[in-house]
């Protein structure tokens, strides 16, 4: 690779640095506003404030810019917050030292054979 070529490399890559995509695959408007589930519409119409690439005139997004777009769509209640923050608090079943078997009763007694 010439030495022009990678430069123009290096700066293009700076330009993403989010992007983790292994394989190129982009997305047109249609697709991409399928794969989001909103109107192809919404896209153009906010283009300018989305993460995208242009590639001659036309607009394409790739896997990583769709899952941005969708992360600064999401929308937290604020009565969920607290909740979530909770849930981080208390500690998971792994954390928690194993119940001695011998003490685990069932609910009700055994049912024995008449």
């Amino acid at each position: 690779m010439s030495r022009a070529l990678q430069v123009r490399a290096a700066a293009v890559s700076a330009r993403r640095e989010y992007c983790r995509c292994t394989t190129v695959r982009n997305y047109r408007y249609p697709e991409a506003a399928d794969k989001l589930g909103c109107k192809e519409g919404w896209l153009r119409d906010h283009i300018s404030s989305l993460p995208h690439q242009r590639i001659g005139e036309a607009a394409v997004f790739c896997e990583c810019e769709l899952a941005i777009i969708q992360a600064l769509c999401s929308v937290m209640p604020t009565t969920v917050e607290p909740a979530l923050t909770q849930a981080e608090a208390a500690p998971t079943s792994a954390e928690t030292p194993a119940a001695n078997l011998r003490t685990i009763r069932p609910a009700q007694g055994r049912k024995r054979g008449a």
